[in-house]
């Protein structure tokens, strides 16, 4: 009985923290899905590659986990720049850059680990990671400059 309780209540506060997170974050929608799995895929595959080059170190397991957070982080950021702006645009092109920039990493980890993958994959996304630029700076002051415009229409 006391199990049951103590397991009722750790599933009430894994809700509650996971809903904060969720809405810290803009929602868990598909995007947010598959960069998890993206972010858990490239940890995976980067400690296999550690330990397959004999090369694993905890510090740089840590660094790597506390890359991830940054991203996290700055995913959260994004989010409330597209409230503030009143637009979606920020946290996607976000995701997406993050997408591109995992992808290729588990790509990369992937050829180490001697994974067989289809012909011209990583020449894709290595293209992908150069030529796909995300200027955040140019597309806010297009969006102030496009709702300044409009009130001033109004």
């Amino acid at each position: 009985m006391e199990n049951e309780s103590i397991l009722i209540a750790a599933k009430g506060v894994l809700s509650v923290v996971g809903g904060a997170i969720a809405t810290i974050l803009g929602g868990w929608d598909a995007l947010f899905t598959l960069f998890c799995f993206f972010v858990i895929l490239d940890y995976i595959t980067g400690v296999a590659c550690a330990f397959k080059q004999r090369k694993f170190r905890s510090s740089v397991m840590r660094w790597g986990a506390f890359n991830k957070l940054i991203e996290v982080v700055i995913i959260a950021i994004f989010y409330y720049v597209d409230i503030v702006l009143n637009v979606s645009y920020f946290r996607n092109g976000a995701l997406c850059w993050f997408l591109i920039c995992e992808g290729s990493s588990i790509v990369e980890n992937c050829v180490i680990l001697k994974v067989p993958l289809p012909a011209g994959l990583e020449k894709i996304l290595q293209q992908l990671k150069k030529t796909v630029s995300i200027n955040f700076t140019d597309m806010a002051k297009r969006i102030i400059e496009d709702k300044t415009a409009q009130e001033e229409e109004n």
